[in-house]
């Protein structure tokens, strides 16, 4: 179960269960040299002492020297472990309407926490689509009663309005204008075209992708058909008497 890499030679190893004996994450803490860890007790603050005895000088997790500088007797040394963990949500963005966003307050050293949004949400990692601005906030709180809290202000962007009309039928030799509007953004037309305006004239679905300065995108269609002309017939020429019709 160790998960942890050695700091040389022997180490202080402390490893968290729950209440049923699954394994939630541990902790490795020495010197060089070796560490020989004896008790250790919890702290009022919820935190970890853990005491034994060192060969090491200040190496690794080790900041204080060795009284014997020969490193061959060993000292008493004591390791406190505190509520110092922090979460983070990455900072703060701005994304398009509805854009999913993704919310990571996990991370190895959490394992067996308890995670706490401000809208109830209790999962590590989630995903969020958001339509309008929105900080999210997360409290996590460990095994020993640890907090850590962060928050990700989310800025929505809206999309840029496109409307191409209704669906239009038009005569042969006809055409109409197709307007994305939004100017100043980039235009992507099916069947082809990349200006705002687009001259139609053929029976086909217009489609167009607009990309603002936010690289927010939306999208309208127009299905254009183009009716045949009429076929008027009179029949053949014809004589009749005068006073007839």
């Amino acid at each position: 179960n160790k998960t942890t890499t050695t700091r040389g030679g022997q180490d202080f190893w402390m490893a968290m269960i729950d209440q049923n004996g699954n394994f939630l994450y541990d902790v490795t803490l020495g010197g060089t040299a070796g560490e020989y860890a004896s008790d250790f007790l919890i702290t009022p603050d919820f935190g970890y002492l853990i005491s034994g005895q060192s060969f090491s000088g200040a190496s690794g997790d080790k900041s204080e020297l060795n009284y014997d500088p020969s490193l061959v007797s060993r000292d008493c040394w004591l390791v406190l472990l505190d509520c110092n963990f922090s979460v983070n949500l990455a900072a703060d963005t701005a994304v398009c309407y509805q854009a999913p966003v993704v919310l990571d307050a996990y991370n190895n050293s959490f394992l067996g926490c308890d995670f706490i949004w401000q809208d109830g949400n209790t999962d590590s990692i989630r995903t969020v689509y958001p339509t309008t601005a929105l900080t999210y906030r997360v409290t996590v709180t460990d095994v020993n009663g640890c907090t850590a809290i962060d928050d990700r202000h989310i800025q929505v962007n809206p999309l840029p309005v496109v409307n191409l009309g209704n669906d239009t039928l038009i005569c042969q030799g006809e055409s109409i204008l197709l307007d994305a509007q939004n100017p100043g953004a980039s235009y992507a037309w099916t069947p082809a075209g990349n200006s705002q305006i687009l001259i139609a004239s053929t029976t086909d679905l217009y489609r167009v992708t607009v990309t603002d300065a936010n690289q927010c995108q939306n999208t309208d269609e127009l299905n254009l058909v183009l009716a045949p002309p009429p076929n008027p017939d009179l029949g053949p020429d014809q004589s009749i008497c005068p006073g007839t019709s």
